[in-house]
């Protein structure tokens, strides 16, 4: 993909090259009888020139936006009505057209060096010298984009003299720039190159403008023998004023070359944080997007696909060659259309061109006449030459595109084959699991609590069943083979009985479930009862799996003119904008990177639409990030003559409130407040229940279904205690709305948790993720599925190790305490200190500061590092970085200095907003948000 990518570049590139070159054989041809035609403005319709100025600067408003075409077109208008007006030679009229000319430099050079021509006979004749100088500047890049070197060396010494002549100062930065860049790509020289590059950072002085982030790029390309430290810092320097110019391409083209930096240095890590960073940004830009964006963006995901490939982890690896394709097919399309858009523009425009030399020639003499009309045939031949090329060139690249689309089609098709294979392989031992199951089932000497685990064994087999099914479901509608199967049914009692069985998981989960069937009861139709049944019971086990504690799932039936329509609403996370149109293709995964580890296979909602168009009704998805999701089902029904059902509502909702019941009864175990505390964390409910039964016995079992809901747990009994009061925690990792890592990071990050044991119990087997976890703190990780007497021991020898080291602690603080002499601050301890104060303070902004990076800049290990702050301020370094950068923070809000979350997250050392929200509103107990607001 990466191969086509370039060769698509290298094919439009060529096209342009000869574009140019026929273009500028053709200006040459009928250049010489444009001369003598005048404008035809008459001197009428004057306007204040106060409303002349309003409106150019309303323009300079639309591109300082950079949503440029806005900006043209109002330029455009202004200039031509400055020329009615009699204008067209002020100062106002030529910093319009000089504005309209920079704007057309790359991709248009030919039309934009006459325009650059023209403004500089205008500016010589007025006497504006800070726009000729200017204009020579701009003829210079227009030069330098030609590879032109005499007449690029000749524009800048021009520049230069009227620089120095009329002392205009402030056009300095952006000759340096021309200069460096001139001497770095047409005269091969990299000192001269260099040296300019550091005159334009002295001569832009205190001045925050887009040169001096140019600068700073320019040095760290041009100074080879510079350290990997002194190359990022100066990419760094580039980036900050790119950020504070609001460029948002600009920081994240920085954000990538500093990441290229860090890969071409063998440090992923680093590469990667830089790589994510920048599409994180990138994310951030409002539409229309350039092909610059796309571009860049795709160089980003192919990184993060190499990054994810040397580390070894294919499914991350896998998803980012996805979003690098996708965005390659978006950007070729875009290139494609551009360049065809610019061929037909160019060949109206010279159309128009040549009548009106025509016309003229006409008027002249029949001699002219004729020689305008073999111009005009010439022209024709040239644009048809032109636009055949072209189009030869476009369906070679479409070809490529096609190929690659057919070979991602095979892959697609060989997983899902691989999928349906091994499907039929599990059948076999599924069976002979669940039938010895169900045999011990039928013993009557059994325990309640073996029946119960019995039970769990059974249900969980039924539902590994059914996923298979699934799997072997898709694979049949892919090759055609699925049909309906539809009976007459009475809707009512049929939808009442699925919806009521979930009362009982509302109940355990604390979420508010309620729905509502519009139709009569004696209402029968002929649907297909097993993939309708299927359909709503995947929605509504999604909408409980992504709805918070305490929130809300609705589902509304109604039969509207032989149509079935079913909307099921949460009040959840909701699905962001990037993951919405995938949301329905089969082994979907979330494009986004700060996506929790949640699980799930994909199969779900895309078997859904599978059997929503086989029944050929519709689904649509209407989600808003942060408020939730709402999924609307449209299913055509035959209506049948209306029939008495049979009174059995009662007897199926008694059934329901008796599973909520025995649910809640058998979720409650009986508290013995002499055995250890365990806070559970899992999200499976099957798994919760057979964990709690196996664990009852020796420990006291708090259950939480997702790591948010544990973690206020956690708080309240710190809140109200000072401490927790659990004495281990066993979570899971895969889990909505916070997941393992989160929770682990929380946990670790308080005093008066940190201490608290922790086993990750989990179904990834890949060694990162247990060296992340391990590297959070985790104290132990066991796989699923697990052995019941290695957990117990396990979990016995972490609360023995546990209680142990608790009673060291309190010893050693009873010791303490019994010391009367206190040594106070010496001077040289006050200095050092001062000193460390005042670096911190200085490079708070650097995300990239930790205590690795203090230890070495004061010459001293890390363990000596952290001795000696602590005997100083009684924080560890990692707790005193916090500690300045939240008042950092805290400050600026206060003050007003800046109006976005980001930015103060940024200048406050935090790479991510959302990790900064939530440690200032641990620190001060409120939002961000809540200050920029008041």
């Amino acid at each position: 993909m990466r191969a086509c990518l370039s060769q698509t570049y290298l094919i439009v590139f060529q096209a342009s090259i000869h574009i140019k070159s026929l273009c500028l054989i053709l200006f040459l041809q009928i250049s010489f009888h444009w001369i003598g035609i005048s404008d035809g403005y008459g001197q009428n319709n004057r306007l204040p020139s106060s409303d002349f100025q309003a409106r150019f600067e309303k323009a300079m408003a639309f591109q300082d936006a950079r949503q440029i075409d806005t900006s043209q077109v109002l330029l455009s208008q202004l200039v031509q009505e400055l020329e009615a007006a009699g204008l067209g030679e002020s100062r106002l009229a030529l910093e319009a057209e000089l504005c309209m000319a920079e704007n057309i430099i790359k991709g248009e050079e030919d039309l934009a060096i006459n325009q650059l021509l023209s403004i500089s006979e205008k500016a010589l004749k007025q006497g504006e010298w800070k726009i000729l100088a200017q204009t020579h500047i701009n003829l210079a890049l227009v030069y330098e984009l030609l590879l032109v070197k005499d007449k690029c060396k000749q524009q800048l010494d021009q520049a230069f003299s009227l620089i120095m002549t009329h002392k205009l100062r402030s056009l300095f930065p952006l000759y340096n720039i021309r200069k460096s860049s001139y001497f770095r790509i047409l005269d091969q020289h990299p000192d001269s190159a260099y040296f300019f590059a550091g005159e334009a950072i002295r001569t832009s002085e205190d001045r925050i403008t887009e040169e001096k982030a140019t600068a700073y790029f320019l040095i760290a390309v041009l100074d080879q023998d510079a350290s990997l430290p002194e190359t990022i810092g100066n990419l760094n320097k580039s980036a900050a004023i790119y950020l504070s110019l609001n460029i948002e391409q600009g920081y994240a083209a920085m954000l990538r070359n500093i990441s290229n930096k860090y890969q071409e240095a063998g440090e992923l890590d680093s590469a990667k944080h830089y790589c994510q960073l920048a599409l994180n940004v990138l994310v951030q830009c409002k539409p229309p997007y350039t092909v610059d964006y796309f571009f860049t963006k795709s160089i980003l995901f192919w990184g993060m696909a190499d990054y994810f490939r040397q580390k070894g982890q294919v499914d991350s690896t896998w998803k980012y060659v996805q979003l690098y394709d996708n965005i390659t097919k978006e950007l070729n399309v875009r290139l494609n259309a551009s360049a065809v858009a610019e061929t037909e523009a160019k060949f109206y425009d010279e159309k128009k061109s040549q009548q009106i030399l025509e016309q003229e020639r006409k008027i002249k003499d029949e001699r002219q006449g004729r020689n305008a009309a073999l111009g005009g045939l010439s022209a024709a031949l040239l644009f048809s030459f032109i636009l055949g090329y072209f189009y030869l060139q476009i369906t070679k690249a479409n070809k490529k595109i096609k190929e690659q689309s057919e070979s991602l089609s095979q892959l697609d098709e060989a997983k899902s084959r691989f999928f349906a294979n091994i499907s039929h392989e599990l059948r076999t031992p599924l069976t002979l699991i669940l039938g010895p199951l169900q045999s011990l089932s039928n013993e009557t000497n059994l325990s309640q609590n073996q029946q119960r685990l019995l039970a769990m064994a059974s249900k969980s087999g039924e539902q590994l069943q059914e996923l298979i099914n699934e799997i072997l479901t898709l694979r049949k509608l892919t090759t055609g083979k699925l049909r309906l199967e539809v009976q007459p049914t009475a809707l009512y009692s049929f939808l009442y009985s699925i919806l009521i069985q979930f009362n009982s998981l509302a109940d355990i989960k604390s979420i508010d479930f309620s729905f509502e069937i519009e139709l009569r009861k004696g209402v029968q139709a002929n649907i297909d009862q097993g993939k309708v049944r299927q359909i709503l019971n995947n929605l509504l086990s999604n909408a409980f799996k992504y709805t918070p504690l305490r929130g809300k799932v609705r589902c509304h039936v109604q039969l509207t003119d032989g149509e079935l329509h079913i909307t099921v609403t949460d009040s959840g996370e909701g699905i962001h904008p990037d993951d919405q149109p995938y949301i329905f293709d089969r082994f979907f995964q979330s494009k986004r990177p700060e996506k929790l580890i949640e699980g799930g296979t994909g199969i779900g909602l895309a078997l859904c639409k599978e059997y929503v168009n086989l029944m050929e009704g519709s689904i649509e998805l209407n989600s808003k990030l942060g408020r939730g999701s709402s999924f609307m089902l449209v299913l055509p029904l035959e209506v049948l003559d209306e029939k008495v059902e049979e009174d059995m509502l009662p007897d199926v909702a008694a059934r329901g409130h008796e599973e909520a019941e025995t649910s809640l009864t058998d979720q409650q175990p009986v508290p013995t407040s002499e055995l250890p505390k365990v806070l559970l964390v899992e999200d499976n409910i099957e798994l919760a229940t057979y964990l709690e039964l196996i664990l009852a016995k020796d420990y006291q079992v708090t259950m939480a279904a997702n790591g948010q809901e544990a973690w206020e747990h956690l708080a309240k009994e710190v809140e109200e205690n000072n401490h927790s009061t659990y004495d281990l925690v066993l979570s899971d990792l895969m889990m909505p709305l916070m997941d393992g890592y989160q929770l682990a990071e929380k946990l670790k990050s308080q005093d008066q948790t940190r201490h608290t044991p922790l086993i990750m119990l989990t179904a990834r087997a890949d060694i990162q993720d247990k060296l992340q976890a391990l590297r959070i703190g985790v104290d132990d990780y066991i796989l699923k599925p697990f052995n019941e007497a290695e957990l117990k021991l396990k979990m016995n020898n972490l609360l023995q190790n546990y209680h142990a080291r608790l009673a060291t602690s309190m010893k050693e603080v009873e010791a303490q305490n019994e010391k009367e002499d206190v040594p106070q601050i010496s001077k040289e301890d006050q200095g050092w200190l001062a000193e460390f104060e005042k670096y911190v303070r200085e490079n708070i902004s650097d995300s990239r500061m930790d205590v690795p990076m203090l230890a070495e800049k004061f010459a001293m290990s890390e363990s000596t590092l952290l001795r000696q702050l602590k005997r100083l301020t009684g924080l560890s370094p990692k707790k005193y970085l916090v500690e300045v950068k939240l008042q950092k923070a805290r400050q600026l809000l206060e003050a007003k200095t800046y109006n976005s979350i980001s930015r103060v997250a940024y200048e406050s050392g935090y790479a991510d907003p959302k990790s900064f929200s939530r440690a200032f509103k641990r620190k001060f107990g409120k939002l961000p948000s809540v200050l920029i607001e008041s």
